[in-house]
């Protein structure tokens, strides 16, 4: 994926080699109201920003399709609305999610105090999930969730430290399941290219299949037109 710092109109290279292995890679972003998360993926999918975006009522999807060398991942992403009246229903949404990004804004400490609320919930979850392996993943390795802390409006900051950054490092320390913290602004499009370049290049690899192992389950129909991999919800760019 390209670095954020290059131009923004994307130049997509032609896929002149088949996919070998394809993967459904599912992600959850978690977090407080206005504190960014449609803004993340708007800024990821459309690379365009949005001052007067509407809060998340429920929840929102996009998948992306991210070609890696001869990798096709599918990224299936969740935004979650993060008013307390839909937290009850935000388990349905990061239940078999490979990775979950706990977004706070980095000028509102009572929106990154609410990250505990969901650290908790999540370690809860990886626990129970750990107790209890699904037999359909019996011959084929799964990933541990990833969680990941973002802290988003960086450009707000004009380049001074985090309020309370002390408090950020403590609660990296404690929680040990959080894989890596990214200080990110989807007004200035800074760090979210990184964001989701770390997540694809650390997907593990036993969650791949093959291609062509996919297309035998088909009964003989292949699908040979690669180039046209993206949908209407999808955009697609070479990584």
């Amino acid at each position: 994926m390209e670095s954020a710092t290059r131009p923004s109109g994307r130049q997509h290279a032609l896929l002149t080699t088949k996919p070998k292995r394809t993967v459904d890679y599912k992600i959850v972003l978690l977090g407080e109201s206005s504190v960014g998360k449609s803004s993340i993926l708007e800024r990821l999918q459309n690379n365009t920003f949005d001052d007067n975006k509407s809060s998340t009522i429920g929840a929102a999807f996009i998948s992306k399709k991210v070609v890696r060398e001869t990798d096709l991942i599918n990224l299936q992403i969740w935004d979650t609305a993060g008013q307390e009246r839909f937290h009850n229903l935000t388990p349905l949404y990061y239940r078999n999610s490979n990775a979950a990004l706990l977004v706070f804004d980095l000028t509102s400490l009572e929106s990154f105090k609410k990250a505990e609320y969901w650290i908790n919930e999540l370690e809860t979850y990886i626990g129970e999930v750990e107790l209890d392996e699904p037999a359909s993943n019996e011959g084929r390795g799964r990933d541990t969730m990833k969680i990941i802390l973002v802290g988003n409006k960086v450009d707000l900051l004009n380049g001074e430290a985090c309020p309370f950054e002390d408090q950020i490092k403590e609660f990296m320390n404690v929680h040990k399941s959080v894989v890596n913290y990214f200080k990110t602004s989807a007004k200035k499009n800074l760090e979210i290219i990184d964001l989701f370049e770390y997540i694809t290049n650390s997907i593990d690899d036993t969650l791949f299949y093959d291609i062509d192992e996919e297309n035998k389950s088909k009964k003989g129909i292949i699908d040979l037109n690669f180039s046209n991999a993206t949908s209407n919800t999808a955009s697609s760019c070479s990584c």
